[in-house]
């Protein structure tokens, strides 16, 4: 009998981490934060780059919380002998004031509401040379944040988590509180 019910806690314990990992997998892993990541790819799988010189082209990626965004105010920065050449922003954009993708800063504001994953920026940085760096995603110099607007009515302002760095030479960095923060809402979900 005691046997029995070991190989049900052990299924129930299977089931709960098959779950998880579906939940991390899919869209919806923000609960209350939001996320911005920088990548080679629009599937979000590739965030470092061993050119040695040419033009690659990254994009900036946002998921919002549970309530969503609709715009997003960031700053970036690059690598010694990365330059950003050009950069086009999502067509979906609405309004875009001074630039996200300079160490300034800047902030972009879209037509809709999303839920999900959205691109904001196609950014085609020059490669001159193999020097090991980050481009990142940083706090505006303004307000010291990196944040997202909810798709709420007044449009409240919310922290977001750093994914990751972009590795140029080096693998890319990737965020322990992500990680946490994602495992977290997993779990907060079962506590319920």
């Amino acid at each position: 009998m005691d046997y029995d019910r070991r190989k049900v806690q052990i299924m129930k314990k299977v089931l709960l981490l098959t779950a998880a990992l579906c939940l991390l997998a899919g869209n919806s892993i923000a609960g209350p934060y939001g996320y911005v990541g920088v990548y080679l790819d629009m599937d979000r799988l590739v965030c470092e780059s061993y050119a040695t010189s040419g033009v690659i082209i990254v994009y900036v990626f946002h998921h919002g919380n549970d309530l969503g965004f609709q715009s997003a105010e960031f700053a970036m920065t690059y690598p010694t002998a990365c330059y950003n050449i050009g950069k086009t922003p999502n067509p979906d954009y609405t309004l875009v004031m001074d630039d996200p993708t300079s160490p300034t800063g800047g902030a972009i504001t879209f037509l809709s509401c999303d839920l999900g994953w959205k691109w904001s920026y196609m950014i085609q940085v020059l490669v001159a040379a193999p020097v090991p760096g980050y481009i990142e995603v940083v706090p505006h110099p303004a307000t010291g944040l990196i944040q997202q607007a909810e798709c709420t009515a007044g449009f409240p302002l919310y922290e977001v988590i750093q994914l990751n760095k972009f590795g140029f030479q080096q693998p890319c960095w990737l965020a322990d509180d992500a990680e946490d923060a994602s495992w977290g809402a997993i779990k907060g979900m079962y506590s319920e």
